[in-house]
């Protein structure tokens, strides 16, 4: 007998993170059965070389399912891989370290079931002296795509967004990236294709305990590269 198909599906990528995704897949479970929908979930680990595969494994249920990708791709191709494997109608994904807070999912998933194809977080953080660099460098960033591509000031690299699945595929096909400018590229080409994008407003507080992987030089050469790249092949 084939599983019923979830209302909802959530997409969690790993890379050496096995152990907090199955602490904060417990967190998801129990917030979301606040809400009027069923959800399933389907974990991508990415190349992990650490032994999260097992313990990703572990946490398969009827309700999760798990896609091995070696060698690492990178997060864009593997949200992209969670995305098509699922069955409902709505799917979407929030980074795993959940910093960016799970009642997002509720407006998120209102605005699909009024009719938007993505639904997205704008994400408002308070100025801080002892991070004035980040802080710039997002703001900057968001203004720069906005001036370049015209995405309506849209945070394109916030780690949270729901689709409508069956809108969302023909984008996947189109975009290139596999890594982190994956976010920004899937935005701008929904936009470049008019899908509806509605956005919720989330204030955010950094989490200390899960340090940002993003190196501000390299990373923010590499957008930039990325950035002008798209630019010049979009008519």
């Amino acid at each position: 007998m084939s599983k019923p198909v979830a209302d909802v599906t959530i997409v969690l990528t790993c890379h050496n993170e096995g152990e907090m995704i199955a602490t904060n897949l417990k967190e998801i479970r129990k917030q979301v059965k606040l809400l009027d929908r069923t959800f399933s979930y389907v974990l991508v680990d990415d190349g992990s070389t650490d032994g999260s595969v097992e313990i990703l494994k572990g946490l398969e249920a009827d309700d999760v399912s798990l896609i091995q990708i070696s060698p690492n791709r990178g997060r864009g191709f593997a949200v992209s891989q969670g995305i098509r494997s699922a069955q409902s109608k709505f799917v979407g994904f929030i980074d795993p370290d959940l910093e960016i807070p799970l009642m997002s999912l509720w407006p998120c998933l209102n605005c699909l079931e009024n009719g938007a194809d993505i639904a997205t977080v704008t994400r408002i953080y308070k100025f801080r002296l002892r991070d004035p660099i980040r802080y710039v460098l997002s703001v900057g960033y968001d203004y720069i795509v906005d001036s370049m591509l015209s995405t309506g000031g849209i945070d394109t690299e916030a780690g949270c967004k729901f689709f409508n699945r069956e809108s969302i595929l023909s984008i996947l096909d189109e975009v290139e990236d596999e890594r982190w400018f994956w976010d920004t590229e899937v935005i701008v080409r929904s936009t470049r294709a008019g899908l509806r994008i509605e956005t919720v407003p989330v204030a955010m507080v950094r989490n200390p305990e899960h340090p940002t992987s993003v190196r501000i030089v390299r990373d923010t050469l590499r957008y930039c590269r990325s950035l002008v790249g798209l630019w010049r092949k979009l008519p």
